[in-house]
């Protein structure tokens, strides 16, 4: 079974960020924004010009405002990178075709003239997300076959048959429906 489609870099980054969650980078973010938070503290209390209370307070508050727009946006930022290496890679931030093919053996994932393959038994999970079907390998790798690709929802369903029949992780149980809102 084979799709040809046009992957856009929306979807090339959010795997990207996917894979950045699994393999620990985005909490190894947050840590670093947390290991900063001592620092912004100590500049915001040597460039307030009040005194000691008023620098503490507000260096205080500064620190607290840095930490927390820092947990809130380390994805988007993630995300962003990601997006403009690909399109650096790419040549454009265009679409760019590409194909998902599954055999008896692999999962094969083609663009711009490389080809990866993933055999069945390095599939550790597999599962239906609200945009498709996310397939994740070990030791670390993730596919993400966006549900848009398919013509119909049937054709979606025989695509998870197959992954299902051939995936020893997903032979132990169903794959779970997406959450809803």
């Amino acid at each position: 079974m084979k799709k040809v489609y046009k992957n856009t870099i929306e979807e090339a980054a959010e795997a990207n960020v996917r894979l950045a969650e699994l393999a620990g980078l985005v909490t190894r973010q947050k840590w670093l924004g947390l290991c900063l938070v001592p620092f912004v503290f100590v500049i915001g209390c040597l460039i307030i010009p009040y005194d000691m209370k008023v620098r503490l307070l507000v260096a205080g508050f500064i620190s607290v405002v840095f930490f927390v727009g820092h947990l809130l946006t380390v994805k988007d930022q993630i995300r962003r990178n990601a997006r403009r290496v690909l399109a650096k890679a790419q040549g454009t931030a265009d679409p760019m075709p590409c194909e998902y093919e599954l055999t008896d053996e692999h999962l094969i994932f083609r663009k711009l003239g490389q080809e990866l393959r993933f055999s069945w038994p390095s599939v550790v999970s597999v599962s239906r997300t609200a945009t498709g079907i996310e397939v994740l390998m070990q030791p670390t790798g993730i596919a993400i076959i966006p549900a848009r690709i398919f013509d119909r929802p049937e054709e979606l369903q025989e695509w998870i048959r197959f992954i299902q029949e051939h995936s020893t992780a997903s032979k132990a149980s169903a794959i779970p429906q997406p959450a809803h809102g």
